[in-house]
């Protein structure tokens, strides 16, 4: 057997010994670069000190925390009147108490924004500040202002046919055609308190239903000429104010109201029958045409006694007796008899809401007008 050749394996052409060659200067290229790239480019190491890293890190939170405000800002911000708004409302817009007193003593004494651009008369208001600003600022024209303003009037009487009698003595009377009714109002009044004794006036003549409206001031309406007779004696004596009871006054007492007229009066009381009794002046509200102006008006002078009130035996009572309630409809009145039928004698008056037509907001309305025995 002839001796194995090792030789094989270490001949190499001329193109694998070039490749070869070719590889190693690469590789000494690459070494002697990374022994000498420290010279050639002269680079220290730097040294970062622990408190620069902390101040770094504090310079970091700090425009974190800005931009995270300024965004939270932009979402609150809401429109606004700088004629109107109160200190409030400043803070709320950004500005400090401080900031806020100075921007209202500056407005008491007597500077009026007329335009968007007078914000940045304010000495607290930057030009950065007006620009996240001005987009909400919203100052009224005149005749928006005009517009928006409400005045008091005395409704006197409407009706498909227009009224020629009767204006003789109670001063100026405008009137409008509306849906084919013709309307006719007073003056208008700025306050409640001058509408109510022009109410008075009127009340005394033949116009019974008149109640005071509160209209916007620019309300189109035309005058009519009225010729004055002067031998009827004008009513003009202010009653007497009393304090008055809901569950017993009659309509001369109820008169004796701010707001209320015969009209109303007598309203009022026929609701009041229907009722059985008020358990709060709240339930004027009820009645249409009576607004909440008429309660704030009288605040102090209604008084409401609910041992006055009738109430309901809810035992004995029939459905018919029941619906006649103005908080009971047939099917409320069907249902409390029907569970009666099946369950037996209501034991007190909560059990009515087991009836399904009953939730809490309307056992609250009718409670103080049921009774078990």
């Amino acid at each position: 057997m002839p001796p194995y050749d090792f030789k094989k394996y270490f001949i190499t052409s001329i193109s694998e010994r070039r490749g070869t060659i070719i590889l190693l200067v690469l590789l000494f290229a690459l070494v002697s670069f990374y022994l000498v790239d420290d010279w050639i480019y002269n680079v220290e190491p730097v040294e970062i000190k622990v408190e620069e890293l902390a101040q770094v890190k504090e310079i970091q939170k700090i425009e974190h925390n800005y931009k995270a405000e300024l965004e939270h800002k932009k979402n609150t911000l809401f429109q606004f009147n700088p004629n109107v708004i109160d200190k409030e409302d400043w803070e709320k817009l950004g500005f400090t108490s401080k900031q806020a007193n100075s921007i209202i003593n500056f407005r008491a004494a007597g500077f009026k924004f007329k335009k968007k651009e007078d914000l940045k008369k304010l000495f607290v208001v930057d030009d950065l500040k007006y620009k996240q600003l001005a987009p909400y600022i919203v100052i009224p024209s005149k005749k928006e202002k005009q517009a928006n303003r409400n005045c008091y009037r005395v409704f006197i009487s409407g009706g498909t046919k227009p009224i020629y009698k009767g204006f003789e003595n109670i001063g100026q009377v405008f009137y409008r055609k509306k849906d084919n009714e013709y309307q006719y109002y007073s003056n208008s009044y700025s306050t409640w308190e001058l509408a109510e004794n022009q109410l008075k006036v009127i009340e005394n003549s033949s116009f019974t239903g008149a109640y005071i409206a509160k209209l916007t001031c620019d309300l189109k309406l035309y005058p009519i000429k009225i010729k004055v007779d002067t031998t009827v004696t004008v009513f003009k004596e202010k009653i007497k104010r009393q304090i008055v009871n809901l569950n017993s006054a009659d309509t001369t007492m109820l008169k004796t109201l701010s707001g209320i007229g015969s009209y109303y009066a007598s309203k009022i009381i026929a609701y009041r029958t229907k009722l059985g009794g008020f358990y709060n002046q709240a339930q004027l509200l009820d009645i249409y045409g009576v607004k909440q102006e008429v309660l704030n008006a009288n605040v102090g002078f209604i008084t409401v006694d609910s041992a006055l009130v009738q109430k309901i035996n809810i035992n004995t009572a029939s459905k018919e007796t029941l619906k006649t309630h103005p908080y009971i409809k047939w099917n409320v009145a069907n249902s409390i008899v029907l569970y009666r039928a099946n369950h037996g004698k209501y034991k007190k008056v909560e059990d009515v809401k087991n009836s399904l037509l009953i939730n809490d907001d309307l056992y609250h309305k009718i409670k103080g007008y049921l009774t078990v025995k």
